[in-house]
């Protein structure tokens, strides 16, 4: 029996919802999302208690849960589409899907949880060369000579 590399019904619709993606086992969540379920769980935990503080006064609900915008989000991150694509996929406005996913990222990131491969220790430091080579071009005149 061959294995189709082609994406299922059952991939696509567990992407653009959680309540779909409930039923995925464990690995398969993982495959899908980037992040075991345990994680995804404290990362939505972390969300829900800085959603309750910034919200205590109540409003408007969201037309993107929580779990969703985290999905969204995590999609964005270990895919890197667009936000318009992924915004279209769960059917909010691109600027809205923009404002709430780099909510979710601030918030996650101020709480300390991470998303990346390799957990950096105290001891490891990142250095980003952003320095500036001049280039020595001639100038107009003694470039004539050349050509």
């Amino acid at each position: 029996m061959k294995k189709t590399l082609t994406p299922t019904k059952e991939s696509i619709d567990s992407l653009r919802n959680y309540e779909a993606s409930k039923q995925l086992t464990d690995t398969r969540f993982k495959r899908l999302v980037g992040v075991q379920r345990t994680t995804f769980k404290e990362m939505l935990a972390v969300l829900k208690t800085a959603y309750q503080l910034k919200h205590a006064k109540g409003g408007r609900k969201p037309k993107l849960s929580l779990e969703d915008l985290l999905m969204a989000t995590l999609q964005y991150v270990r895919e890197y589409r667009t936000y318009e694509q992924i915004a279209a996929v769960f059917g909010i406005h691109e600027s809205n899907f923009i404002r709430r996913s780099q909510w979710v990222e601030v918030t996650l990131v101020q709480s300390g949880v991470t998303i990346s491969r390799t957990p950096l220790s105290s001891e490891d430091t990142v250095m980003i060369d952003a320095t500036e080579v001049k280039i020595n071009r001639p100038k107009k005149r003694i470039s004539e000579l050349f050509w």
